[in-house]
């Protein structure tokens, strides 16, 4: 089965750091199944219109199609999914992200493109949507912090965190290779150097009133 993980493209965005929530993805697929996953990071490479990477997405027919949404890929998000789903209907397309975590039902609603949702963390979940994929479907209430549409209404499973992140593995590194991204500013340290994230836990146990990260990965125990 070919997965692909997107970063939509945004002419807004000024930094362009590797993903390492989708090489995460990536690998605990990689590592749990015989999948073949492929990262397309639309911030990584600047002048490209939203057609060329349409162009480059098409080339390949995809069983899932996944999207890292914030919410200012809203219109990115609802214009690939329109014409993934016109070439290729077939194709599941599941949204990812704090848009998703923050706003879960949204796009659901208003983007008939987007099949599924995924809050939080995603990688239990995501590996979980894809094995129901590949039964060629079953109960959907049983897939981890899956929201879906059924009758007519929008159903949201219990999200999940996982408390051993060694379970996890490590990223997929080769699907966003640091060397491949343009050099970024770097706070004080530097104008313009190669950047790469470092994840050293998840989740936070504080309840400060402006931030919304608990809605992604918890609050740990």
């Amino acid at each position: 089965m070919k997965i692909l993980l997107i970063v939509p493209p945004n002419e807004f965005t000024l930094t362009r750091i590797p993903s390492i929530g989708l090489a995460w993805l990536a690998g605990y697929l990689r590592m749990n199944s015989d999948y073949e996953v492929r990262v397309l990071d639309c911030l990584r490479l600047k002048n490209r219109t939203l057609q060329i990477w349409l162009d480059e997405i098409l080339e390949e027919t995809y069983q899932v199609v996944g999207m890292m949404m914030f919410s200012r890929d809203v219109p990115v998000v609802q214009t690939l999914s329109t014409e993934i789903k016109k070439q290729n209907p077939n194709t599941y397309i599941v949204t990812g992200g704090a848009h998703i975590s923050s706003l879960p039902g949204h796009t659901l609603r208003t983007l008939p493109g987007v099949d599924f949702e995924i809050r939080g963390e995603g990688e239990v979940a995501l590996l979980e949507f894809c094995k129901w994929v590949e039964r060629g479907g079953g109960d959907l209430s049983k897939v981890k912090a899956l929201s879906y549409r059924e009758n007519g209404e929008i159903k949201t499973n219990d999200q999940y965190f996982e408390e051993n992140l060694d379970d996890l593995g490590f990223p997929a590194w080769d699907t966003i290779d640091p060397r491949t991204y343009p050099h970024q500013p770097h706070g004080v340290v530097s104008r313009s150097s190669l950047t790469a994230p470092i994840f050293a836990t998840r989740g936070c146990p504080y309840r400060c009133t402006y931030c919304a990260a608990h809605l992604v990965t918890g609050y740990p125990i």
